[in-house]
């Protein structure tokens, strides 16, 4: 499993998406294909999810 936080820099607001089965908002991801680095999975899962391209930068870089 992979999930990010996706932080719009203007306003510091959080993108969340409404998953049906748990009837939850979460963060985007989901599930690594196998052989995956964990990192393209959360930007895939972003595209897929929010459709929008994410520039993840690790929390302390």
């Amino acid at each position: 499993m992979s999930y990010a936080v996706v932080v719009d820099p203007s306003d510091q607001s959080v993108f969340l998406v409404d998953h049906i089965r748990s009837g939850l908002q979460l963060p985007t991801g989901r599930h690594v294909e196998p052989g995956e680095h964990p990192l393209v999975a959360a930007r895939r899962e972003t595209r897929e999810e929010l459709g929008v391209e994410a520039d993840f930068t690790l929390a302390g870089n």
